[in-house]
């Protein structure tokens, strides 16, 4: 009998090539859960997480001290780097203008060692009025990633369309009742303050009235120049949604609120609203500050609280009092 080396070393080459791609297969495939909860303050703010199958219980433990919902979903099978997407469907929509959100889709990538949590907020255009809105929340498949094997994405592809569904989970969004069906931005209520300090000036109530009446849809530039965070921005948008001049008064009001008694907070303004391109009304500002410095010094002169101006020229500061007359 004669031995033939090509046909051990394509034997072998067969044998643990298919070997090394099923088991590639399997170290990059993941069993997962599909979770979706609300928070208990706050129920149209959502959270959506996938996890490996051995994260679901200690990560629930901890997250149902603030959020409740549904049991997590059946578990599925996701590969490393897999896109998914979550939609919300039977009256509810996605309110937020992220990235991440794509024809009211939000995008998820599985990574087995990253959280893969996201927060958004939802919206109905039923009435909540009438009746709670029960909607829910459904995951799909993306497309698969180019280094996943070719035999396990001709698997995937056998299952058919239905395939590309993993799993549904249910969005209640509460009955509103008396005042809670107002918009939200209706009892904004603007806290007196000065912001700024002595050296530099100040901005009264009236001043960032009127700054924020010259912003517009060009706030969220200034916002995050300011420091807010673009989850901060998120949750404004949707707590005085449909209000713009609701959305800049508070986003304006709270970072005052919070500078006060801190130095530099105005330079600080400024510099934002140059940063944003609205030069126009850092120049305002400007001015404003000016007008107060002036009338500050003003004042100060008028109560003999600043050293009395000098003599005039030619008047002498020993000349005797002219004697009163009989």
């Amino acid at each position: 009998m004669h031995f033939s080396w090509y046909w051990l070393w394509y034997t072998t080459k067969t044998c643990v090539g298919g070997l090394a791609r099923k088991a590639w297969a399997r170290l990059r495939l993941h069993r997962v859960n599909l979770i979706a909860l609300q928070r208990r303050r706050d129920p149209e703010q959502v959270l959506l997480q996938c996890l490996p199958r051995h994260k679901v219980d200690a990560t629930l433990r901890r997250l149902l001290e603030r959020y409740h919902g549904p049991e997590p979903s059946d578990t599925v099978e996701m590969f490393e780097g897999e896109k998914f997407f979550a939609a919300f469907e039977r009256g509810l929509d996605v309110d937020a203008d992220r990235p991440d959100c794509v024809e009211g889709r939000v995008c998820f990538v599985f990574y087995s060692h990253l959280k893969n949590v996201k927060e958004v907020y939802v919206t109905t255009s039923l009435d909540r009025q009438a009746q709670a809105v029960r909607g829910q929340v459904s995951f799909y498949r993306g497309p698969v990633p180019e280094e996943v094997p070719e035999e396990a994405e001709a698997a995937r592809q056998r299952r058919g369309a239905d395939a590309l569904w993993m799993a549904t989970l249910p969005i209640k969004l509460p009955r509103l009742r008396g005042s809670e069906g107002l918009g939200r931005g209706a009892g904004l209520s603007l806290a007196p303050l000065n912001l700024g300090d002595a050296e530099t000036g100040f901005l009264t109530q009236s001043n960032l009235l009127n700054v924020a009446g010259r912003l517009g849809p060009d706030w969220p530039a200034v916002a995050l120049h300011l420091g807010l965070s673009y989850q901060e921005l998120q949750r404004i948008r949707h707590e005085f949604r449909d209000d713009l001049d609701g959305q800049i008064r508070h986003m304006l009001f709270s970072w005052a609120e919070r500078q006060a008694g801190q130095p530099g907070a105005v330079g600080r303004l400024v510099q934002a609203l140059e940063q944003s391109d609205r030069r126009d009304v850092a120049q305002e500002v400007r001015a404003i500050l000016e007008l107060g410095c002036r009338k500050y010094q003003d004042g100060i002169r008028h109560t003999s609280l600043a050293p009395r101006d000098a003599a005039p020229p030619g008047a002498s500061a020993s000349q005797p009092p002219e004697p009163a007359q009989a």
